[in-house]
């Protein structure tokens, strides 16, 4: 249904000042790249040295047409053995099991990766979407926070080992 590109540093310096890469004019639908502030934040953390492997992004590609989906990735590199997910899809996309499907290969490269043995996802509990997604990638509901924007936010938990 699905695979992960890593996002090329040339298309993440392009995203994190909100310009798109004329390469993927024709690729990627509408509102399937990352938004700035996600590239800036994969640049900033593979300009300080920290791993590949945890900080880069990727395009959500669609096996039927090679077209460009979404993007997800890891937020930064595993913190006492954890570390946060996120995702998103171009609404034309949705409701097709694509995120799901992201989520699914986060979790098989988490699991190959070895040094997470959790999977955080913070959903707002009013996107019935994205729980439906967690939830059927066998997240756990955790607990309900305010980020410092003021948002309500669920924790959702995935354990995860080498036989998951």
């Amino acid at each position: 249904m699905i695979r992960l590109e890593s996002i090329p540093l040339a298309d993440l310096r392009k995203l994190a000042v909100s310009d798109y890469p004329a390469h993927l004019l024709q690729r990627a639908l509408p509102d399937a790249l990352p938004p700035s502030f996600v590239a800036e934040r994969s640049l900033q953390q593979l300009g300080s040295g920290l791993s590949e492997a945890w900080c880069s992004t990727f395009y959500i590609v669609r096996l039927a047409d090679n077209s460009i989906v979404g993007g997800c990735g890891f937020k930064s590199e595993p913190l006492d053995q954890q570390v946060e997910i996120g995702y998103g899809v171009a609404p034309s996309a949705r409701a097709q099991g694509i995120a799901s499907a992201a989520v699914a290969e986060l979790i098989r490269i988490a699991t190959k990766l070895g040094s997470a043995k959790r999977l955080l996802a913070r959903v707002n509990p009013d996107n019935l979407p994205s729980i439906h997604v967690v939830q059927k990638n066998g997240f756990l509901y955790e607990e309900l926070i305010i980020d410092e924007d003021g948002e309500p936010l669920v924790n959702w938990i995935k354990h995860i080992s080498a036989d998951t």
